[in-house]
């Protein structure tokens, strides 16, 4: 029969035991959360996808209008590099002459279609 002292050193150890791996356990689960987040991160790409058009052999992006944005390798280049003088120019002409596409769809008046009576 063991003795009180050696239940103790016992009971200290599956208790060190447990300590150590509920730790590595929540270590894997965050790791596993920070893995699951990154994936995400990239797929949503900001609501945007990404495809080499096989008609045009361009990159069209999805995701921005109604129809892709495709461009050539070397324009989305032109393009990639001007992005500081862009959103410089945006910067710049903030204002009502530059709105948002929501507040753009705001000022539009809509055009309802009537049926047209013949003479």
């Amino acid at each position: 029969m063991p003795t009180a002292a050696e239940l103790t050193a016992e009971l200290k150890r599956a208790a060190e035991a447990n300590r150590v791996l509920r730790k590595e356990n929540e270590k894997l689960r965050l790791e596993m959360e920070a893995s699951r987040l990154k994936e995400e991160n990239a797929s949503l790409s900001h609501g945007l996808s990404f495809k080499v058009s096989p008609k045009t052999g361009g990159v069209s992006v999805y995701g921005l209008n109604a129809f892709p944005v495709t461009l050539y390798k070397e324009q989305w280049a032109r393009l990639l590099t001007a992005a500081a003088d862009i959103r410089k120019f945006i910067f710049e002409n903030d204002g009502p002459e530059l709105p948002t596409k929501a507040e753009s769809r705001a000022r539009k008046p809509r055009i309802v279609k009537t049926e047209r009576r013949r003479a």
